[in-house]
């Protein structure tokens, strides 16, 4: 992977991918962070999802040999790889496992998307939110302690709703004893209690045949991309 990768630096505000361009390459953050979304016409993101270092953007537009679904803003100051496609392809035809990498990181999109929209149709606000901080928690390494490095705005996009939304769910979770805020510092008093709101609430039945038909290529197959 190194030696077709071209590493690029760049700082906050920096468009990486922009929207309906042609997908002609695939790209890895390797330092900092980037947000994904649609840009607005008054330059604001609507933010859908955070890329974290070791986490790549749209790979599957590339393999399909389309234009970017999405908009890719640096949030952090870092460094991302930028792998050329046809590149890619060309090592491919020699070592097939790296095809397969590739196809492998686009189904585990894929499947986080399906989980995403299944989120936001079978979640509360409360539920949402209460995942989100111990996705967050587990990211950090289970600590029981986190730092919001985003806006709450943006956190309010990626959950569905709005910041004063998000913060008023905050307050509540705070009066239920769950969670401690602190400035942009939340402390994690009862993780049980956490999950017991996160777990989904049953709005439609139908859902559940629907996520249990989901392709079986779409499971991860322990494939591991390293750069």
């Amino acid at each position: 992977w190194a030696a077709v990768a071209q590493p690029l630096e760049v700082s906050v505000g920096a468009h990486v991918v922009t929207r309906e361009a042609q997908a002609s390459a695939v790209w890895l953050v390797a330092h900092g962070r980037v947000a994904l979304g649609m840009l607005g016409e008054d330059g604001q993101l609507q933010h859908r999802r955070t890329v974290e270092a070791g986490e790549w953007l749209d790979v599957s537009s590339a393999l399909l040999g389309g234009a970017y679904l999405e908009d890719a803003v640096v949030e952090q100051d870092g460094e991302v790889w930028q792998f050329s496609w046809d590149e890619v392809q060309r090592v491919g035809q020699a070592h097939p496992s790296v095809l397969l990498a590739v196809a492998t990181v686009a189904a585990n999109q894929v499947q986080g998307l399906i989980e995403g929209t299944r989120s936001l149709v079978m979640k509360d606000v409360q539920a949402r939110c209460a995942s989100f901080l111990l996705e967050q928690d587990e990211h950090d390494g289970g600590l029981g302690s986190l730092r919001l490095t985003q806006r709450k705005r943006a956190i309010a996009q990626q959950l569905g709703t709005t910041a004063e939304t998000f913060s008023r769910t905050l307050r509540q979770l705070t009066r239920r004893g769950l969670i401690e805020v602190r400035g942009y510092t939340i402390l994690l008093l009862d993780r049980e209690g956490l999950r017991a709101v996160a777990e989904p609430v049953r709005r439609a039945e139908g859902l559940d045949s629907l996520a249990a038909a989901a392709p079986a290529a779409l499971e991860p197959s322990g494939i591991a991309i390293e750069a």
